[in-house]
């Protein structure tokens, strides 16, 4: 953490803001001069994470990668090489989204961001997509990732301050939706967003909580710079917020600090590249894991860095099957400690033993040895120091304390383990219900202009739209390739996809973003459809009818018809 920052906590901290604390602890345990840029397995086992750090050449007892088990600790590999990178593809670039606050209240900060993002963009970046996206009382989409500085200088020109009455600044429906725009950018590179306003809200639709649970879920980070007159007393949730997705706050005072605080999140030059390679056994058959841990150790005394890699990598193999063949064949032998130790116990229980006996015993042995000088090497007798001692006597030694402790484990485990009285009545088990089973109406099999339902979206300032299903599988998402295609910010390129099978039609997610939801309630499987049902993609909402219905008929002939959110 850079002196700026650390200035700019305590500032926070006098100011009396709650939640910074918090922030500052994840951005100390998370802050490393490193950057995880694409992840590739060539083979199951053989892992390769390229990554990006600046300054010297990292070794490659710096980095472990974590992989989780499910019943068993996790499983820690050790890089094998590091290699320098001379060039890296350009889809591997880092995607940058800034957003600027332009309300009514930065209204006197605004011409200082222009001129701190014009200085800082003014050298080229190959290394970096970078699109903007300004907000206040209304948040339009954000600009393309631009690879080169002048379209983005040219976009942050165009940025006006709004005039007039404030109070309905999006603050949260902007983060929101450009994470969304983040998460759909083509690029398979990091990606980031970094956002600048004095942390004020007052007209989203998104709730405070919600977007929090969304930042935390994504796996972005969001490196907040509260900037403004009301920066100091206004910050506080966004620097929750930075702090849930593992991003940096900062509070910046006056348009250099700005400018400071953007050089930090940026950078001055592009970072050299390297790629870590890692091998383990992988293991066959099983599925791979849905996300693993890059560890990261700096240096001597620094905390180790958490890296998550979402990406599905091979399963590791049990430790029990990473052992060779023949090592399960030979029957280790005992170390020299161990032997040791038990024949020195067995000699103190010889020696007490013979100590116990009575006189006669013991001298009826010392003759019988006298009389027998060879039986001490004949293999009948173990010589430890000055005690000799009985092969048979040592066993039968062995077996008896193994007996002894066998009794003792069994009556500590029976003393442990409540036996209910005879008479004590025993509460009946508890029925397990059946979940409610839902059954979907009977349709029509879909066709060319005869439909199995329509998709009907009844607009609040527009005339309704329907969609015919007319084909056996719709796929439904912001994508031109998809057959609904919604204009939608809050739906993902591929959203969702309703199915007809016998009849039937089936709703499922596709894994989007913020979800599909059938009567309220989020879409966590497949979902039969009826008619009446009213699903939501986004802030979009859908009523299923029957072709028949002469509520709305669809007037597209099988086309594509959809509207734009307002």
């Amino acid at each position: 953490m850079s002196h700026r920052r650390i200035k700019s906590a305590l500032r926070m901290l006098c100011s009396g803001a709650p939640g910074l604390v918090l922030g500052l602890v994840t951005a100390t345990a998370c802050a490393a001069p490193l950057q995880a840029v694409a992840v590739s397995q060539p083979e199951p086992g053989n892992v390769t994470v390229t990554v990006r750090a600046p300054g010297a050449v990292p070794s490659a007892d710096a980095f472990t990668l974590q992989l989780p088990g499910a019943d068993t600790a996790p499983t820690r590999v050790a890089a094998q090489s590091v290699e320098a990178v001379k060039a890296l593809p350009p889809d591997l670039a880092t995607a940058v989204l800034l957003c600027v606050d332009r309300s009514g209240s930065m209204h006197s900060a605004v011409p200082a961001i222009k001129a701190a993002l014009k200085d800082v963009l003014a050298r080229p970046r190959p290394d970096l997509r970078i699109a903007l996206m300004s907000f206040g009382s209304d948040t339009p989409a954000p600009t393309p990732f631009y690879s080169e500085s002048t379209p983005v200088i040219q976009a942050v020109d165009a940025i006006r301050a709004e005039t007039g009455r404030d109070g309905k600044t999006r603050l949260y429906d902007a983060l929101n939706i450009g994470m969304s725009a983040l998460a759909n950018a083509p690029l398979r590179g990091p990606k980031r967003l970094i956002v600048i306003t004095d942390g004020k809200d007052e007209g989203s639709q998104t709730r405070f909580d919600v977007l929090s649970v969304l930042l935390k879920g994504r796996g972005q980070p969001m490196d907040a710079i509260a900037f403004g007159q009301s920066a100091q007393n206004a910050s506080s949730r966004l620097a929750t917020l930075a702090s849930k997705s593992s991003g940096a706050f900062v509070l910046a005072t006056s348009p250099s600090s700005l400018a400071e605080a953007l050089r930090d999140d940026l950078g001055t030059a592009p970072a050299p590249a390297y790629e870590v390679r890692f091998h383990y056994d992988a293991a066959p058959g099983v599925p791979p894991l849905q996300s693993a841990q890059l560890v990261y150790a700096a240096g001597a005394g620094a905390p180790p860095a958490l890296i998550s890699i979402r990406a599905g990598l091979a399963a590791p193999a049990p430790a029990a099957t990473r052992a060779s063949p023949s090592s399960a064949a030979i029957r280790p032998s005992p170390s020299p400690v161990v032997a040791s130790a038990v024949a020195s116990a067995v000699a103190s229980a010889v020696a007490s033993a013979e100590q116990a006996a009575p006189a006669s015993v013991r001298e009826a042995a010392s003759k019988t040895e006298s009389a027998n000088p060879t039986s001490s090497t004949s293999g009948s007798f173990i010589t430890i120091g000055s005690v000799k001692i009985d092969v048979k006597i040592g066993f039968s030694v062995l077996v008896g304390l193994a007996t002894a402790l066998s009794v003792l484990a069994y009556a500590l485990r029976r003393k442990r383990t409540r036996v209910p009285p005879p008479d004590e009545p025993r509460a009946p088990e508890p029925k397990q219900q059946r979940q409610a089973t839902r059954i979907g109406a009977m349709f029509p099999s879909p066709s060319p202009g005869r439909p199995a339902a329509l998709l009907v979206n009844e607009g609040s300032r527009r005339a309704s739209s329907s969609y015919a299903i007319e084909k056996p599988n719709v796929r439904i998402g912001a994508d031109e390739a998809n057959d609904l295609v919604m204009r939608d910010y809050y739906v993902s390129r591929k959203h969702a996809n309703i199915r007809f099978e016998s009849g039937t039609l089936y709703l499922s997610d596709l894994g989007s973003s913020n979800g599909t939801f059938l009567n309220g309630e989020r879409v966590s499987r497949v979902m039969t459809l009826n008619p009446g049902d009213r699903i939501r993609f986004g802030h979009t909402t859908w009523e299923v009818l029957r072709a028949d219905d002469a509520r709305n008929q669809p007037r597209n002939s099988g086309e594509r018809v959809e509207r734009p959110v307002p």
